[in-house]
């Protein structure tokens, strides 16, 4: 809804941010506007998990242009309005909520996919730098062909969209990091850290809770921030980690494992409600 309201609330600022531009620049900048609206509402109506990483860049990119317009035009309420709808919009985007209705979106059958909480190094500095480096890139690009600025547009394009195609793949799979109830049992789905998906059986599950400090679980984290997960097993199984990017996987022997779930309370809610023990 926040999304479906913007057009009417923020014609008027775009209007005046625009009026002292060359008619080129005018006619580029509606035409994109009206596209990444178009294509941001499709993408909240369509939830699957390829799409969610689209659909957060979208809504960083509408607040990078908000923002933009807000401080080129008069203040206005309308205008207010207007980052407000778009300062919601992204903060929705970005909720464990959203990240689940998306990822289920692509889920198979009697499977339930429940995010992984990314890095919180990532958190401090490269998500929030990887969304503005794709927003300024997919913005000022066009805008500077428009306006006859071919040498730095080309510039923009060609390093910015080298840079930006990087870190979209680096959103992208943060985004493909899931806890999966299965028939079987739970599935660990983390391509930035295991070799393969783990799977571990229903009856291989001594019990699920919530990790204690200090815990001797393998941890599968990644130094996520909040609570972890705590599964421990009934014997020991071996596990293929990476523990940097493109480097060789090591067998680990665990007999239970951390993990950070983005909801906590959906774990424990599916574990019961498929007889897996909660400790």
């Amino acid at each position: 809804m926040a999304w479906l309201a913007l057009p009417f609330t923020a014609g008027d600022m775009f209007d005046n941010a625009l009026s002292l531009s060359s008619r080129s620049v005018q006619i580029t900048a509606t035409i994109g506007l009206w596209f990444y609206w178009a294509l941001g509402l499709l993408l909240s109506l369509v939830p699957l998990s390829s799409l969610l990483t689209p659909f957060r860049v979208l809504a960083a990119m509408n607040v990078v242009i908000i923002i933009w317009g807000a401080l080129e035009a008069p203040a206005s309420l309308l205008g207010i309005v207007t980052l407000c709808l778009g300062g919601i919009a992204f903060v929705l985007s970005v909720t464990p909520q959203v990240g689940f209705w998306f990822v289920n979106g692509s889920s198979y059958g009697n499977e339930v996919r429940i995010p992984l909480k990314p890095p919180g190094a990532m958190l401090l500095g490269p998500i929030p730098m990887a969304w503005a480096g794709i927003a300024i890139t997919f913005i000022s690009s066009p805008l500077l062909f428009s306006n006859s600025q071919w040498l730095a547009g080309v510039l923009v394009a060609g390093l910015g969209g080298i840079c930006s195609f990087v870190a979209f793949r680096s959103l992208h799979a943060l985004a493909q990091r899931w806890l999966v109830f299965v028939p079987a049992g739970i599935v660990i789905h983390d391509p930035l850290l295991l070799a393969d998906p783990f799977l571990v059986k229903k009856g291989g599950i001594r019990s699920i809770r919530l990790a204690l400090v200090g815990s001797n679980a393998e941890d599968l984290t990644m130094a996520s921030l909040g609570h972890a997960v705590e599964v421990e097993l009934n014997e020991e199984a071996e596990i293929a980690v990476r523990r940097k990017p493109n480097s060789e996987s090591e067998m680990l022997t665990v007999s239970s494992f951390v993990i950070s779930t983005s909801l906590a309370s959906i774990v424990f809610s599916e574990a019961q409600g498929r007889s897996i023990p909660i400790a």
